[in-house]
């Protein structure tokens, strides 16, 4: 391979501030995972970020095969987590507090002083004997789901929840062009969230009733998306029958793509929003150490994403798979057709508790994203009371002690601060280090800024296509 190559980017205005404002989420991402007390400091001003790629000893990063990720700083094992406010406030909203004479009545409830969990559980007694319809997208992940919230929710309330699958967005598009909606909640990926909402094609919801002040950003700052929505990362994972214990193993992503030092066959998920962030990674593994650096991949410069094209292009003789369905990584490792791949950490961590002898390197970095759940546009006119409902049903599961309960059955994370405390207890002792936000994992986190990357993922992706179909 050519020597790697090192550039200069740029950093506009509005970049700058949306790297702060990740800097921050990220900050406090790490302190409700490790039991911070204190939320981030909105009014100190942050560095911005130096756009200068340098290795971490001030070199240019050369074709020499790297020598692994420093060693991490040991992060103390958390005692009592607290809450870290989401940025944009200054301290996690208290519960409201319930008047002596009983609940408060439906007019009372703001979206400083929302429904509480049993103002909302009144209200969904109402709706006993009642059904809605839930898509998501099947697997094991929609197995999850099923297992963690929607069948303990059918059990307490009475409401039928009929599930289907998969996810369409062209389906979503058609219910809100015509106004006949036969979904009633959609889980999307956030970035879809962003390109489905924007155009007006998903009912913005009313957060008097879904308590929203303390989920992450970018969930938080979409007016349509609530619900039990899940932190899950991309990875890099490799096979431990090819590079096992004691041997070496890759350690950043400049390791993926040395085929000397690391030879073996690789796959890569052919979808270029990913890709991009790991290029930039594989031509400068030293970032993922650097918070500052890891904001630029957050939103990367169009300089950026140039070059990681390019370096994308000069590896492609080396990639052996694309796939395109999450469970095709773990197979292809197991099988031993692949030795290395990109994959999505659910589908590796159910393998491995299956006994697959495949490993996450998370120290080389992830790209976390989130999903969250939509109503499509027109149910609200359509039927106002499913409407209502829907909208009971998302803040049912927005709830901490809802919300967690998904990590018992599949390792992704939770979206709101204070279930990350909730993780803490026994129960999830043995999925707690597979979670991308858990204290040992968050520190080599990239927070992907989804609302950047919907605007940007056609354009990445007809260019990734068209390099990777020469």
């Amino acid at each position: 391979m050519n020597q790697l190559m090192v550039f200069k980017g740029r950093v506009t205005r509005r970049r700058a501030l949306v790297g702060v404002l990740g800097l921050l989420l990220m900050a406090s991402l790490v302190a409700a995972a490790c039991g911070g007390d204190s939320s981030p400091d909105l009014a100190q001003p942050t560095a911005t970020p130096d756009v200068t790629p340098t290795a971490a000893s001030g070199s240019e990063p050369t074709a020499t095969p790297a020598q692994g990720a420093p060693e991490p700083t040991p992060t103390a094992e958390p005692s009592a987590p607290q809450p870290t406010a989401t940025p944009g406030s200054t301290a996690p909203s208290p519960t409201p507090s319930v008047p002596a004479s009983g609940l408060r009545p439906r007019e009372d409830w703001t979206e400083e002083s929302p429904a509480t969990r049993e103002e909302i559980a009144a209200e969904l007694e109402k709706f006993r004997g009642d059904q809605l319809v839930f898509v998501s997208w099947g697997g094991a992940y929609q197995s999850a789901q099923s297992r963690a919230q929607l069948m303990p929710f059918e059990e307490r309330f009475g409401i039928d929840i009929i599930e289907v699958n998969p996810v369409e967005y062209s389906k979503i598009r058609t219910m809100a062009e015509t106004g006949t909606v036969t979904w009633h909640v959609v889980d999307v990926g956030q970035r879809a969230a962003y390109q489905l909402g924007a155009p007006g094609l998903l009912e913005e919801l009313d957060f008097s009733i879904i308590d929203h002040r303390d989920i992450i950003a970018p969930v938080k700052d979409a007016p349509w998306s609530g619900g039990g929505a899940i932190t899950s990362s991309n990875v890099l994972a490799y096979s431990l029958d090819t590079y096992p214990d004691g041997g070496p193993q890759p350690t950043s992503w400049f390791d993926f793509f040395d085929v000397n030092k690391f030879p073996g066959r690789r796959g890569v998920r052919d979808n270029a929003h990913f890709n991009v962030r790991m290029g930039i990674l594989g031509m400068n593994p030293d970032w993922i150490d650097d918070p500052d650096k890891r904001l630029l991949l957050a939103a990367p410069t169009e300089d950026l994403v140039d070059r990681s094209f390019a370096f994308w292009e000069e590896f492609k003789p080396n990639i052996d798979v694309f796939w395109h369905e999450g469970s095709e990584c773990p197979q292809l490792l197991i099988s031993g057709e692949l030795d290395m791949c990109t994959a999505l950490n659910g589908r590796i961590s159910d393998a491995q508790k299956a006994g697959a002898p495949i490993a996450i390197c998370w120290e080389c970095g992830h790209l976390i994203s989130t999903e969250s759940w939509v109503i499509p546009k027109g149910l609200a006119e359509q039927d106002p009371d499913k409407f209502y409902l829907a909208q009971l049903f998302l803040a049912w599961n927005t709830f901490p002690e809802v919300m967690v309960n998904h990590s018992k059955y599949i390792s992704y994370g939770p979206t709101n601060l204070k279930a990350l405390p909730l993780l803490e207890a026994p129960e999830f002792d043995e999925v707690r280090d597979e979670l991308p936000s858990s204290s040992a994992n968050i520190r080599f986190a990239i927070l992907e800024d989804e609302e950047f990357t919907g605007s940007k993922i056609d354009e990445w992706q007809v260019r990734w296509l068209e390099i990777m179909q020469e």
